[in-house]
């Protein structure tokens, strides 16, 4: 079974930026907490987005692909 682009990469970045937000937001003392949460809550965001602009890709390429075999 193949992961598909569209899932595994965000997987990933959400990992990644949870783990970051872990690790960082109770250490570093030089900004503000509400800083912190609002770059968590873009970076989250930015996933999101990023989840959707994959998946309607790869639609596109599957749509793209099933035209030029029916032809």
């Amino acid at each position: 079974m193949k992961i598909k682009k569209h899932i595994a990469l965000p997987i990933v970045l959400f990992i990644y930026v949870t783990v970051m937000g872990i690790i960082f937001i109770p250490q570093n003392h030089a900004s503000q907490i509400t800083e912190k949460i609002i770059v968590l809550i873009v970076s989250y965001l930015i996933v999101i987005a990023l989840y959707f602009v994959l998946k309607k890709k790869e639609k596109y390429k599957q749509e793209r692909e099933n035209g030029q075999k029916r032809k």
